[in-house]
């Protein structure tokens, strides 16, 4: 893995959209994207999940709590993804509600 974050348009032969390169480099354990929003999650060995903007690249917010690095998070299915559960390294367990 190469720890840099891309974004293709599946729409346009694969055509490179946007590459994500203002997040850590540490390994990325993880990315996830939201259902309903073009919003990407990603998290690993620097103990934070970041939440990015896929269309801009701009980060939106990074989630701090975890002791050790974060193996995975998903956007809750319920509510349409305005819930984050993630499990870390540390044991924990976390929800977080970054949209309120």
């Amino acid at each position: 893995m190469n720890n840099v974050l891309r974004v293709w348009d599946v729409e346009n032969g694969f055509a490179l959209k946007k590459t994500i390169d203002n997040i850590p480099k540490e390994d990325l354990n993880f990315v996830e994207w939201h259902a309903s929003a073009p919003v990407l999650m990603t998290g690993g060995k620097d103990y934070m999940i970041w939440l990015v903007n896929a269309v801009n690249g701009k980060i939106m917010a990074n989630l701090i709590g975890h002791e050790d690095e974060v193996l995975k998070a998903h956007f809750s299915m319920d509510d349409r993804g305005k819930h984050i559960v993630s499990s870390s390294a540390d044991k924990s367990i976390r929800v977080w509600s970054p949209l309120n």
